[in-house]
């Protein structure tokens, strides 16, 4: 490697090195870097500052050894990398967004079928964590993803009627009713919500996102003090929320 290539990657061995990788071996091409699959966080990986190398080489090495490895599923990561300008890491993406989603489409077939004999909870929360998987993959026809959307709000609300811890199911539930524009029912959802976990902060900013989405200043101010009055401790997200719309919302809405 020359002097150049030599210094992209030392910064990209320790980039990696910080991300948990453990082991590394010197190769004419670069650097081959290793981890443990368990010990693999997909939040952490830097192929975000891969893809900001300039040395093609490097970069495709990265990626190409993230694939053989099998620890590259990050649908963010690989969605950019299948507009990457490197044709060879396009098309590893691009084949891995795609051989991801059929086997998703699969799975979520075979549980379908299941499901018509067994109503178990159990299958039924394999079910949502599968829909929600395949909301968050890119290359999926915007008609398929409605729908799919529209199922995986059933099941929320199936689940959020059958469970006693429905916190997340419920925030969960909203989100997706404001992202289908059933207002009616987000704001139900919200007000079942915030009965059923007054203490806590999540309940009034969903309000406070529905209301901001539905352009009504007014419910959303209301919504602010009330929380302000609740008593729920608030997070630095939520301290961050409430001064904006403190002060700087009438721009906003």
């Amino acid at each position: 490697m020359t002097p150049k290539e030599e210094f992209e990657a030392d910064i990209l061995s320790a980039l990696l090195c910080d991300a948990g990788f453990e082991s590394f071996v010197g190769t004419d091409d670069g650097v081959e870097a290793y981890i443990k699959k368990e010990l693999y966080d997909e939040n952490a990986i830097p192929l975000h500052d891969a893809f900001l190398v300039e040395d093609t080489q490097l970069k495709r090495k990265v990626f190409l050894d993230a694939v053989k490895q099998n620890v590259l599923d990050n649908p963010q990561v690989l969605q950019m990398a299948t507009h990457d300008s490197d044709r060879e890491i396009a098309y590893y993406a691009v084949s891995m967004v795609s051989g991801h989603i059929e086997e998703l489409e699969s799975h979520l077939a075979e549980l379908e079928l299941a499901m018509k004999s067994d109503s178990s909870v159990e299958l039924l929360q394999e079910y949502a964590q599968l829909l929600d998987d395949y909301l968050g993959q890119g290359f999926v026809d915007p008609l398929t993803k409605q729908d799919k959307r529209k199922i995986y709000q059933q099941v929320l609300r199936r689940l959020s009627e059958s469970e006693a811890d429905i916190f997340d199911y419920l925030w969960e539930l909203v989100n997706q009713d404001i992202l289908l524009e059933n207002y009616t029912e987000a704001v139900d959802d919200c007000e079942r919500m915030q009965e059923a976990y007054p203490d806590r902060e999540e309940p009034y900013l969903l309000f406070m996102k529905l209301y901001f989405v539905l352009k009504q200043p007014e419910q959303l101010q209301a919504k602010r003090q009330e929380l302000l009055a609740s008593g729920a401790r608030l997070s630095p997200e939520a301290m961050e929320q409430v001064r904006y719309w403190g002060g700087g919302y009438r721009n906003g809405l």
